[in-house]
């Protein structure tokens, strides 16, 4: 049977339940609770290949804009790179591939990959960008954030409120990426958001043993991140990790990440990450 290809998973529902059973087979989750939410935009397209009404193989499209040293730049995302176990080995993620990057010429465009498929994007120009991560000891942990309820409107709207804020202890991130956001807010992280009221700040962060990962963090200038870590974290960590690239990384070690954790390549970079050290914001995955 000849399969069928479509980039209107969004709009069918039919198309949109197979698509979900797929990135549950593969990874998990579904997104429509996300779709049901009302936070899958434009911004990301599926290219999905289906035999009948199963979908069999897929590249998604996410459009982004990033925010580097106080300079918007455009780039592509590609994310959900996956194939039904029974239809591996067709050629059908090269096809997929070859769509995307012909509708995306010359544009920037980057990805994340597992230690099992390393060799596969450089066959289209890829190179692998090396990250490292960033991370100090805490002096005075004291806990002193409120979570936010992703439940609640009020606190959705206090979460949106702050990210328009940005993070200014962050050298690179996305903006206009509320839909991104909420993926993680409403969904995987929704236990990882909260307030500071004495910063007047939003962070997600989640701990891990005596260790705290911090993805984000909206708020005003002017402020000491070390002093908001510090609130942040539970009484009994003893370290912070952050999960984005510091604009001072001085009072953090690094650590180089893995490849079989989170590879990055990139094509056609104009200069988004040609600069070092340097970790992609984790929150802004796809």
């Amino acid at each position: 049977m000849e399969l069928q290809f479509s980039k209107q998973v969004r709009h069918s529902a039919a198309l949109r339940a197979a698509y979900n059973a797929l990135t549950q087979e593969t990874y998990g989750f579904s997104f429509e609770p996300w779709y049901q939410a009302g936070y899958w935009g434009d911004a990301h397209v599926p290219y999905t290949l289906f035999d009948g009404g199963r979908a069999v193989s897929n590249v998604s499209v996410n459009r982004m804009e990033l925010l580097l040293d106080g300079q918007a730049r455009s780039c592509v995302q590609l994310g959900t790179v996956m194939t039904a176990p029974a239809y591996r080995g067709r050629g059908l993620s090269r096809r997929l591939m070859e769509a995307v990057l012909a509708e995306c010429a010359g544009e920037t465009v980057f990805l994340f990959a597992n230690e099992s498929v390393l060799e596969f994007y450089p066959r289209f120009g890829f190179q692998k960008k090396a990250q490292v991560r960033f991370s100090m000891d805490l002096g005075r942990p004291r806990g002193r954030g409120r979570r936010l309820d992703m439940a609640s409107a009020g606190d959705r709207e206090l979460l949106l409120r702050h990210y328009k804020k940005t993070n200014p202890f962050s050298k690179i991130q996305t903006v206009n990426g509320e839909n991104l956001l909420m993926f993680y807010c409403a969904g995987p992280m929704a236990e990882c958001v909260s307030y500071l009221p004495d910063f007047d700040a939003v962070a997600v962060a989640e701990a891990e043993g005596d260790v705290l990962h911090c993805y984000d963090v909206y708020c005003g200038a002017g402020q000491s991140l070390p002093d908001i870590l510090e609130a942040l974290a539970p009484p009994g960590t003893r370290r912070v990790r952050l999960e984005f690239t510091p604009v001072d990384p001085a009072p953090f070690e690094t650590s180089p990440v893995p490849d079989e954790e989170d590879a990055m390549f990139v094509l056609n970079d104009t200069g988004i990450f040609g600069w070092e050290p340097f970790l992609f914001p984790v929150i802004s995955h796809t």
